[in-house]
């Protein structure tokens, strides 16, 4: 506990909403980068199936 001393209550409230941004910031990109990955680095491929799926119900 002694190093919870060093630091008072607006510090440490200060400290934790900052790790918890990197926190947030840190999943945010892992999450894009598994996507990204997921499309094999064609983003419209999704899309794309999509609009396939479209154009055959219009038949």
């Amino acid at each position: 506990m002694s190093v919870l001393n060093v630091f008072n209550n607006q510090e440490i409230t200060l400290l934790f909403f900052l790790a918890m941004i990197v926190i947030i910031w840190i999943v945010m990109v892992g999450a894009y980068i598994q996507l990204v990955r997921q499309d094999n680095g064609n983003p419209y491929k999704r899309l794309q199936v999509e609009d396939n799926k479209l154009c055959r119900t219009d038949l």
